[in-house]
């Protein structure tokens, strides 16, 4: 009986560590990470006091500073979200692995919060900083820009994989050479006739409930910047047969790397490229591929529920801010009415 007993016990310990590992994976990776820093933003304002003790006007006096830095009030926002995480889901005993000990209700939930919160909106409210699409023709050139070696042809293939697809960058980092073995959470698959993309998992898609599929067609009059004989370049040249897609790779390597290309790498390649055409790079974020792609649909009169399949989106409401083609006076409902005669 006691045998038995200890066997249990073991077990029991077991599994919570396992419980605590999937409480780990309760966030994203990139959506932990904010939320992490978010939390040590607070712990550094409150310096000496307690963070986890902290009372609603404490967290009033943070967002008011921050108010008061210029800090966009979606960003404050968002900020509040990462306190009542790490209040009500996490728990002071998280940082011991034990996740869901010492849970309180969050401040942030307290009218004095609330109300503070709502006054920095209406005092110092502004419309989101969208970063300007990457439309076609600068895809084009920043293609043909890229060096005539493994790093520029890894490149080119990014660009026109993750413009042509819509991708956001975690996803092109995520790709695989091949579905199995390779640790990510997609593939490309090759034919004459074009590229389709499998995503496995997407920001609409956190717990893999389904397989998303994207196609880019060949583009036989453009062969220079035709997605099939690229890719198939890449894997000839780099010889990858598994493990990552786009892997690291040094300006002047011969041969690819084994780690995944991180976000940063991919957000730095992106705005030193476009720097070269006179373009702001802090108008550039990751972003730009897939909403110049997006946005250029648009221009090209291409239905908007199309456009919402090839974004990935469930409603055409969540496409529409991606739609950011310029105003144009002949697009006016008024146009072709008795308005203009």
């Amino acid at each position: 009986m006691g045998k038995d007993l200890t066997v249990a016990v073991r077990d029991f310990i077991a599994l919570d560590n396992h419980v605590n590992e999937y409480q780990k994976h309760g966030l994203a990776p990139s959506t932990r990470r904010v939320y992490d820093e978010c939390w040590q933003q607070f712990v550094n304002f409150l310096v000496p006091l307690d963070a986890w003790r902290a009372q609603p006007m404490d967290v009033a006096r943070w967002l008011a500073e921050q108010a008061l830095r210029g800090v966009n009030p979606l960003t404050i926002e968002h900020r509040c979200g990462a306190l009542t995480y790490y209040y009500e889901k996490l728990g002071k005993g998280a940082a011991r692995g034990r996740y869901g000990v010492g849970i309180r209700e969050s401040p942030v939930r307290d009218l004095i919060v609330q109300q503070t919160l709502k006054g920095i909106f209406r005092k110092h409210g502004r419309p989101p900083d969208r970063k300007q699409p990457l439309m076609l023709d600068t895809l084009g050139q920043m293609i043909d820009y890229q060096p005539t070696n493994l790093f520029g042809l890894r490149n080119r293939v990014m660009l026109i994989v993750g413009w042509g697809a819509a991708l956001r960058v975690s996803e092109i980092t995520m790709l695989d050479a091949t579905p199995r073995g390779g640790g990510g959470n997609g593939w490309v698959d090759i034919s004459d006739e074009g590229l389709v993309v499998h995503l496995r998992r997407s920001k609409r898609n956190q717990n893999s409930r389904r397989l998303e599929h994207f196609a880019i067609p060949a583009r036989r009059n453009a062969p220079h910047h035709c997605p099939v004989q690229l890719l198939r370049a890449w894997l000839r040249e780099s010889g990858i047969k598994k493990g990552p897609l786009f892997p690291c790779v040094g300006r002047r390597s011969k041969k690819p790397g084994r780690e995944r290309l991180s976000h940063r790498c991919v957000r730095h390649m992106l705005k030193a490229t476009v720097k070269k055409f006179g373009i702001d790079p802090k108008q550039i974020s990751g972003h730009s591929l897939r909403s110049g792609c997006l946005s250029w649909l648009d221009q090209q009169h291409v239905p908007v529920h199309q456009i919402r399949a090839q974004a990935g989106h469930k409603n055409v409401q969540s496409v529409l801010p991606y739609l950011r083609g310029p105003i144009r006076i002949e697009d006016s409902a008024l146009a072709e009415t008795k308005w203009v005669g």
